[in-house]
């Protein structure tokens, strides 16, 4: 008998090659993927969820298991239990199902919608277990596939862009450092991380995406705000043009209510402060120490925090600050 326990990566692969031929008859097969949906939403009992899920992820190795599993809203049931606090072969299992139905295109969809790879990267990020690790980068690698052959150049790149907001790109170099010795966890690990990088090459040489979020008048944590690379390369883009971009910054932290525009924008400004020479007396000239010594007080903690950061980077000099981090 066929068991989802072993964690040889022989069986996931095999797992992978769905077959199409019926598992018994089309009707019973329904009615049973049907009451497993239904068991995912609402468990009978307390070893339910465990035996519902083991059972899935043996059905649906095959095609037609997926389309009858698809047709009863099971993706949403089964996102519900994909959680890093699960018990090992639970997680494990919930993964290798996200894994199974990843080689359905109309499932992808789905998956996107329901945010499954954020899921999908917290377990990257708390599996302490080779097996859970490797499905769980298979299905982001799957993912990944499809969309870049399936849909837009602009939806492929929102998607990289947001793993690596969710700390993907870190999580799968902490992952390597550990010594796995499953030669397609391995690969599959490279491969996500040479396109994650590529990503970020990619996005720190386009400061007008940047530029244009500023404009907007609203910020969020998007990938560029935090990599290094991108403020080194394009610290002198905002005082191009009379200081545009950096004007539309000062002026956010005097009309915006947002709080995460306030916070994006601080920690922006105290970037520029310490990427640029003479970056402090550029936004002396705009007058933003007032507006952000105000946001110090501001009710939201992280507009606090990101508010006193950047205070400090405008009242003291860069070996100051220096020390400062060292202490």
């Amino acid at each position: 008998t066929t068991t989802t326990t072993t964690s040889s990566s022989s069986s996931a692969g095999q797992a992978g090659q769905s077959t199409s031929e019926p598992l018994g008859s089309s009707h019973s097969v329904e009615t049973f993927v049907e009451w497993l949906c239904n068991e995912l939403r609402r468990p009978s009992n307390g070893r339910s969820e465990e035996t519902t899920i083991t059972c899935l992820s043996l059905l649906l190795r095959n095609q037609n298991t997926r389309e009858v599993f698809l047709k009863h809203n099971g993706i949403s049931a089964l996102s519900v239990h994909l959680v890093s606090s699960h018990k090992t072969q639970t997680l494990y299992e919930v993964c290798l199902c996200a894994w199974l139905l990843s080689f359905c295109k109309p499932a992808v969809q789905e998956i996107l919608q329901l945010n499954i790879p954020k899921k999908l990267v917290d377990v990257v990020k708390q599996a302490n277990k080779e097996k859970v690790l490797r499905v769980a980068i298979m299905c982001l690698e799957n993912i990944l596939k499809d969309v870049k052959e399936n849909y837009s150049v602009e939806r492929y790149s929102k998607l990289v862009s947001k793993l690596i907001e969710n700390g993907l790109r870190k999580y799968v170099a902490t992952q390597k450092m550990n010594s796995y010795k499953d030669e397609e966890l391995i690969e599959s690990m490279d491969w996500l991380e040479e396109k994650l990088e590529a990503e970020v090459v990619l996005k720190i040489s386009q400061f007008d995406e940047y530029a244009d979020e500023v404009l907007s008048g609203t910020l969020d944590w998007t990938l560029l705000h935090k990599q290094e690379k991108f403020w080194k390369m394009n610290a002198a883009n905002f005082v191009a043009k009379d200081c545009t971009i950096l004007k539309a910054l000062a002026r956010l932290l005097e009309t915006s209510t947002d709080e995460r525009t306030l916070e994006v924008a601080c920690h922006d400004i105290g970037q520029f402060i310490s990427h640029y020479p003479h970056g402090r007396g550029f936004m002396n000239a705009l007058k933003v120490k007032p507006l952000v010594m105000k946001l110090m007080v501001h009710p939201d903690p992280e507009v606090q925090k990101q508010a006193l950061m950047c205070t400090q980077k405008l009242m003291l000099s860069k070996d100051s600050l220096d020390l400062l981090s060292l202490a």
